[in-house]
């Protein structure tokens, strides 16, 4: 049984060379001080995963709002390809090596890529089974060999959108199959690597009035006849209460583009926008009426009944809205903005020009600055910011401007604070009060309506300018939160004159700054009217440095005038600008919004990188400034060009050569302390000047595997903290040595080390090793042979001659065959005296004989080979290494290659004997990780491969803590609590000694820093985590998987206290100040193929506990059964031989202390039917145990009692606690 099945994956062709243009570079704003990524932070965090679009499984913990990247888990046949991780503030991102060519030239979106991105979205693992992805048809009409024909998609992708007249197409890909998708999307000529096609993440998108319908003018606007008739508006959100009297006959047209949902609200959130809109209030008697009641609704369901859709479905929804002739789309709904154009994005300018029709949208609710979501900051959306009805800026409304350009963002704002609207029947109301951006935008939305019915030749721009020329200005309220102002209704409909465009954002303005070169805008107003119009123009800009070119200027009728704003700022003038341009007439009243930025004292600074060699190479690169935390992160092929604010900056750097594009065969480390910026100047990483890391382990056979690496860490005064992690390799570990100290620096390595699974030598003078090799059955092979290479890939099975002496090539690179084609080879060569075959491909049996996997560039470089001649090859296969050394080790504040000590000797590490049971009755390739925790707070997980069963020496460092876990297929399945080694030799652990069952371990969790039971009480609170399928010993942590079922039950002498429907877990509010005996009772049962014994377990405690101190936290006197029995190492006993051992029921270490006096023990060779005893007797704190001798192929099930003489005690079950071969 393999767990799971690995798929083989055709990678990238060795042809990928893509012209990479000089990177960009981000500025992030200083804000508050960054998480501190350096450090797991998960005590109260679980172990999860995320698939990559590259078939890579990124593991990570979320907690307190962080998510950090423990390690990155790669298919076989992906092992050795590179990956850099980087964080900062904006969160932590892991790009393989494989696809930076393509998000470098703009044809891959990195936010596929930005794990903390992808996490706060709701887009890991377990959140969803399916990869989203947005495919974009490239924009040169000279394109054909893209893969935007659906014909041309990898086989396993599934168009779940199609929309043409956009060039957009939806794509969901099993998560299963990234790998496969990638293979086949990135090695299969003239398709997506030659294209101009573009994949973007499918993000997701959230949904983010009697009193607030009068504070915008609307009933002003209803006297004046003025109520939405005739004029259609869509509704983009989570759908509608179909039965709701509010909408009733509102609805001309609706549709669903969430699969499988109707458009029936099942969130609520949809139907408070559309009655916000054109509600008629019937349930209230009209006192909860809508903005524009007789407006006629459009609903599209984009977001499902949690709230949240995917970009595809969105852009279907706006798209069917246009068509569907809706004037005006509300979006109440948006996600973090990706700093420039996005799918989303580019449909709201390109619907908003072909159609016509305004977009409103929501503007976000994160509050602060910056942090306008998307869609909100295209261009021609009017984005709205949310107001109280006191007039005052609402906490949670997001502000401008747009991150990157200075953009003017939002435009407008509108009460979004408390807002009172119609109740979806899933919230068993008919009004509710709800808050957010999201209550703004459809006050805003049914104005434009409004709008749109007062000039119906408007189109969607000039209906976007009258709602913002008519809006009143707040007093203490910034532009870049309120935009014009706060709504209002009556005069934006009323107004005839209005002015283009809507708003003068007018961006950033680079240093020097030359007031005899001003930058001009040019405002134009329209008049419709019969009459001429003075205007009086009120204008807020600095004198000298902001100006208009008139203060008064006339209209003519059915024409149009315009004023300039001259901006000539000096180079004392720096700063960021807004305010108001008003212009008055009698009781008109235009406001136009505006800002600049006249930025600080920055020069053009570029930046190059080059290998050893002195070639060009791949940088990650990040400078903190000094005095301000802020940080600029960027990266590079060889060379960008940057400009940076003059100032002292932190560099760090950390640049990767990859073989063959893939493999990082050498990183080169770089920080400089302070680097000036006052003049422009090149920086340059020169790998030239680099020196060698000694990195190695003598006194021991084995070599550094994939998850070996290096991180800098860097972190300043200010609370500015960056990170960069990549590849090591022993021999191509280099540093540019510090020519100052860099305090707050930190350079590390971690590596696993460990005789590999597979290896594959080319004999010979010029030969050479693979270097990403790997043979993954579940049992393994020890096996060395020497064969001659050949290349049986398109010989038909039935054609294959003797292999003996032969090592057969299987490399179907083109994906021309099948997986049962490949499997019939392999079968073929086995008969014909193979003994081993070598494959990138998947093949479903690897019992019929060693296959070793290797990725696809591996075997190019065989098939390279063999065109110059015969080849002659070693290959050595190794099932279980016999030793796992884990290395943790780090150097502060300089980058000096004679201070940094890589080289380690067995006798300076920790040494300690492990023991590695099977819980599933088989041999099985497993996944396996090992922690660590250093004391200056680094945190980190390196992969270290392991078959069970095995016994191995482990070596560690021994100034670090450890913890180890590994998986049961993909679930999370034990954990250990953290451990520092002494050096020399360390008592044994073992992991997975049976039997198997009910288990209080040391601490309930991996990353507590500070130890927590696994039952404690809190005041009147009692928590529980009992780890049901435990084993033998306290510091391993079990975790309930998937298939799990059970039940957790608190009870009071008889009186159920309350019960959870989950296994081992539960949270019991007990009787105040409770004091006296309780019963807690657990089951679970693990009713999976896959799990052969320890099917249903039990735990019954009987135990006392009282009121402690205030917030303290008791630990009560539960009775823990520990077996040590001579089972083997699959957990089972050997037939006609009776089971001896030991058993102990101690309790957790933090309890009261007191020996048990009573111990017995029962057997049961049907499954708990019926019982008989074992022999037992006491032996100091432990009883030895003999059950009798039993016949082959029975399971033999536990039932184990203990107590003390206070009456404190347990009963544990365990059915099928071990198996009898």
């Amino acid at each position: 049984m393999r767990l799971p099945d690995p798929r083989s994956a055709t990678a990238l062709a060795a042809a990928l060379a893509l012209a990479i243009p000089a990177a960009a570079f981000g500025a992030g704003p200083p804000g508050e001080p960054p998480p501190d990524h350096s450090k797991a932070s998960a005590s109260d965090g679980t172990l999860r995963s995320l698939t990559l679009i590259t078939g890579d499984r990124v593991l990570f913990t979320e907690s307190a709002g962080t998510v950090d990247v423990l390690a990155v888990q790669q298919p076989p046949e992906r092992e050795g390809v590179g990956w850099v991780r980087s964080w900062d503030d904006s969160g932590v991102s892991v790009v393989p090596s494989d696809a930076s060519p393509l998000v470098m030239a703009g044809r891959l979106d990195e936010r596929l890529f930005h794990i903390t991105n992808l996490v706060e979205q709701g887009l890991a693992d377990d959140d969803h089974a399916d990869l989203r992805l947005l495919l974009t048809d490239g924009e040169d009409e000279s394109d054909d060999v893209g893969i935007f024909d659906t014909a041309a998609l990898p086989s396993v992708a599934e168009v779940t959108t199609s929309l043409p007249d956009l060039g957009v197409q939806g794509l969901s890909i099993p998560r299963a199959d990234a790998q496969d998708f990638w293979s086949e999307l990135t090695a299969r000529p003239a398709t997506f690597t030659d294209s101009a096609d573009t994949l973007w993440l499918d993000g997701r998108k959230q949904a983010s009035l009697d009193v607030s319908a009068g504070l915008v003018g609307a009933p002003e606007a209803w006297e004046s006849g003025f109520t939405g008739a005739g004029v259609r508006v869509a509704v983009l959100d989570t759908g509608y209460d179909t039965t709701h009297p509010d909408l009733a006959d509102k609805v001309v047209a609706a549709e669903s583009f969430v699969p499988g949902l109707t458009v029936q609200d099942g969130e609520g959130h949809g139907t408070h926008v559309a009655s916000t809109i054109a509600g008629s209030g019937a349930a209230s008697d009209g006192r909860y009426r809508g903005v524009a009641p007789e407006a006629e609704l459009l609903i599209g369901k984009v977001l499902d009944d949690t709230g949240g859709g995917f970009d595809s479905e969105i852009i279907a929804g706006m798209e069917w809205a246009a068509e569907s002739g809706a004037e005006v789309v509300n979006m109440s709904l948006g996600g973090p903005d990706s700093g420039g154009d996005d799918p989303l994005v580019d449909a709201v300018n390109s619907l908003s020009e072909t159609h016509g029709a305004l977009f409103v949208v929501a503007a976000g609710n994160s509050g602060g600055s910056e942090t306008i979501d998307s869609p909100a900051v295209a261009d021609a959306a009017l984005a709205v910011g949310s107001t109280t009805k006191e007039d005052e800026l609402s906490d949670f409304s997001s502000q401008g401007p747009r991150y990157g350009d200075f953009g003017l963002k939002p435009e407008i704002a509108a009460p979004g604070s408390d807002i009172t609207a119609a109740g979806a029947e899933v919230l068993g109301e008919d009004y509710v009060s709800m808050s957010g951006t999201s209550m703004a935008a459809p006050h805003v939305a049914g104005a434009a309506v409004m709008v749109a019915q007062a000039h119906p030749e408007a189109d969607g721009a000039e209906l976007k300018s009258r709602l913002v020329g008519g809006a009143e200005p707040l007093s203490d309220i910034s532009v870049h939160a309120q935009g014009a102002g706060r709504l209002d209704v009556e005069r934006a409909t009323a107004q005839q004159l209005h002015a283009e465009p809507s708003t003068l954002g007018i961006g950033r303005l680079e240093w020097p700054h030359d007031p005899a070169e001003p930058t001009i805008r040019t405002l134009t107003y329209h008049n419709p009217t019969q009459q001429d119009i003075e205007l009086a123009l009120e204008f807020d800009g600095p004198p000298g440095v902001i100006s208009l070119s008139t203060e008064t200027m006339e209209v003519p009728a059915q024409g149009s005038a315009e004023v300039e704003i001259r901006v000539a700022p000096g180079n004392e003038d720096l700063g960021d600008y807004t305010g108001h341009l008003v212009a008055v007439s009698d009781e008109l009243r235009l406001v136009t919004p505006w800002s600049v930025q006249v930025s600080a004292e920055a020069y053009e600074i570029p930046i190059e990188a080059t290998d050893s060699a002195g070639d060009p190479v791949e940088l990650r690169i990040s400078l903190q400034h000094h005095e301000t935390g802020e940080i600029f992160s960027g990266w590079l092929f060889g060379s960008a060009q940057a400009r940076l604010n003059a100032g002292d900056y932190r560099v760090v750097a950390l640049a990767v050569r990859y073989a063959d594009g893939l493999r990082a065969e050498e990183n080169i480390a770089m920080a400089i302390d302070r680097f000036t910026v006052d003049a422009d100047a090149v920086l340059r990483l020169s790998g030239p000047d680099s020196e060698p890391v000694d990195i190695g382990v003598d006194g021991v056979e084995g070599v550094a595997q994939d998850s070996a690496g290096v991180t800098l860490l860097s972190s300043l005064d200010t609370g500015s903290q960056i990170g960069l992690v990549g590849h090591a390799s022993p021999g191509g570990t280099r540093v540019i040595p510090s020519t100052t100290p860099v305090p707050g620096l930190e350079y590390h390595y971690e590596a696993f080390w460990a005789v590999p699974w597979a290896s594959v030598t080319v004999l010979g003078e010029d030969g050479f090793t693979l270097l990403r090799t790997s043979e993954r059955s579940n049992e393994g092979h020890d096996l060395h042979t020497e064969g001659t290479l050949v290349d049986i890939t398109h010989v038909a099975p039935d054609d294959i001659g003797d292999m003996t002496g032969m090592i057969p090539l299987i490399a179907d690179i083109a994906r021309e065959f099948d997986d049962e084609h490949i499997l019939a080879l392999v079968e073929s060569a086995a008969r014909q005296g193979a003994e081993t075959v070598l494959s990138p491909n998947y093949v479903a049996d690897l019992s019929i004989l060693p296959v070793v996997q290797m990725y696809t560039p591996e075997a190019h470089r065989l098939l390279y080979r063999l065109e110059e001649g015969p080849a002659d090859l070693a290959v050595t296969l190794t099932s279980r290494s016999p030793v796992a050394i884990h290395l943790a080790d780090s150097v502060f504040d300089v980058l000096d290659p004679e201070e940094i000590d890589w080289r380690f000797s067995t006798d300076e590490l920790a040494e300690l004997e492990t023991v590695h049971h099977s819980p599933i009755g088989s041999s099985a390739d497993w996944g396996s990780a090992v922690s660590y925790r250093t004391e200056s707070g680094m945190d980190g997980v390196v992969v270290a491969k392991r078959r069970t069963p095995h016994r191995r020496t482990e070596y560690y460092s021994p100034d670090v803590e450890w913890a180890t876990y590994t998986l049961l297929g993909l679930f999370p399945a034990m954990q250990t609590v953290y451990e520092r080694f002494a050096v020399g030799p360390n008592p044994q652990h073992g992991f997975w000694v049976g039997p198997l069952g009910p288990s209080l371990p040391n601490s309930r969790s991996t990353y507590d820093e500070d130890t927590v039971p696994p039952v404690f009480r809190q005041d009147d609170v009692l928590d529980v985590q009992v780890s049901m399928f435990g084993d033998s010993d306290p510091r391993n942590i079990a975790f309930p998987t998937e298939v799990d079922t059970g039940s957790t039950v608190l009870s009071q002498d008889g009186t159920e206290i309350g019960r959870s429907d989950a296994a081992g877990l539960g949270s019991f509010e007990l009787p105040a100040s409770a004091d006296g005996w309780f019963e807690l009772s657990t089951t679970g049962k693990r009713s999976a193929e896959w799990w052969p014994i320890s099917t249903e377990v039990r735990a019954d405690w009987r135990f006392h506990s009282g009121p402690g101190e205030a917030g303290a936290m008791a630990t009560p006197r539960l009775l823990d059964v520990r077996y040590g029995l001579d089972l083997d190492e699959m957990n089972s006993a050997t037939a006609d031989e009776p089971v001896e051992g030991t058993v102990t029921a101690a309790a957790h270490p933090d309890a009261a202390a007191e020996p048990v006096t009573e111990f017995g023990l029962e057997y049961s060779l049907d499954d708990g039917d019926t019982w008989q005893n074992a022999v037992t007797q006491q032996s100091g704190d432990a009883w030895t145990v003999e059950i009798p001798a039993t016949a082959a192929d029975q399971q033999v099930s536990l039932r184990a009692t203990a107590s003390d003489a206070s009456g404190h005690s347990v009963t544990e079950t365990i059915i099928k606690a071990y198996s009898v071969r």
